[in-house]
């Protein structure tokens, strides 16, 4: 999907990095019949409840990057009663408490341009503050075949785009 690939260059640049789930968790109500494990026998039905824990361990690594907040992504397929959609979630978790005051409106601006980009209104966008993090969960599903009738720009991300920082060597003290 060109339009997926745009949203996620978009997100990158935007300052996010990418996280992938698993379509399987140990509660739900879709069942499956042979699950792959025993302890996930159910497909995620959305992505909010795995990405707060993502988030809080991704908080860990944040001192080896020099950086203060934690600022993720994730586009999936989620199992709902009325079938297979994809959504995305955005979200955020700091350990600066000045800026904690500021997460749900930066997840929402970078939201709000995307919307605005792709020409799209997300319904019932809305943040969900878990514990320390923000997040916004949306339903692409809606958009998609308007999405791919259009004709993306060029990517994002180019030679010139610094996307690598390397860790230090040494353990953070």
């Amino acid at each position: 999907f060109p339009a997926i690939h745009f949203i996620r260059e978009f997100l990158v640049t935007s300052g996010f990095s990418e996280v992938y789930s698993y379509a399987f968790n140990k509660k739900g109500t879709r069942e499956v019949a042979n699950p792959l494990q025993n302890d996930k026998p159910f497909l995620q039905e959305e992505l909010t409840s795995d990405f707060s824990v993502k988030l809080e361990q991704n908080l860990h690594w944040v001192d080896l990057f020099g950086k203060d907040s934690v600022y993720l992504f994730e586009v999936d397929t989620v199992f709902t009663q009325s079938g297979e959609e994809l959504h995305l979630a955005l979200g955020n978790i700091t350990r600066n408490k000045k800026e904690r005051s500021l997460l749900s409106s930066r997840i929402t601006e970078v939201l709000g341009k995307l919307s605005e980009t792709l020409d799209v209104t997300f319904e019932g966008a809305r943040v969900q503050e878990i514990g320390n993090s923000s997040i916004i969960e949306v339903n692409l599903e809606p958009h998609l075949a308007l999405l791919q009738t259009k004709n993306w720009p060029k990517p994002l991300l180019t030679e010139t785009t610094k996307t690598y920082i390397p860790i230090s060597a040494f353990p953070y003290i």
